[in-house]
């Protein structure tokens, strides 16, 4: 796969932009949060191969502002703030 990516796959600024905006589509709280996890690792896995990965913090900031902006766990929300850095993974 990797000869595949490096032979044929070009993966422009534009195409890494387009990326990021769809690992930020918004979460609905109606489906199950897998959908949410497989759009994010998606996302990931397409930007480290676009040579252009997130930050480990990058990532975990993006999942809690999704499932924030949903409205549907506030509380939930409200505890994960409250933990330590080090524990947010």
């Amino acid at each position: 796969i990797t000869h595949l990516y490096d032979t044929y796959g070009q993966i422009s600024d534009l195409d890494i932009d387009e990326n990021e905006r769809k690992m930020k589509q918004r979460y609905d709280p109606n489906q199950p949060i897998d959908i949410l996890f497989k759009q994010i690792e998606s996302a990931e896995e397409y930007a480290t191969t676009g040579n252009s990965p997130f930050t480990a913090r990058q990532i975990v900031n993006t999942a809690f502002l999704l499932i924030f902006a949903c409205g549907a766990y506030e509380d939930e929300c409200k505890e994960w703030k409250r933990r330590a850095i080090a524990t947010k993974t």
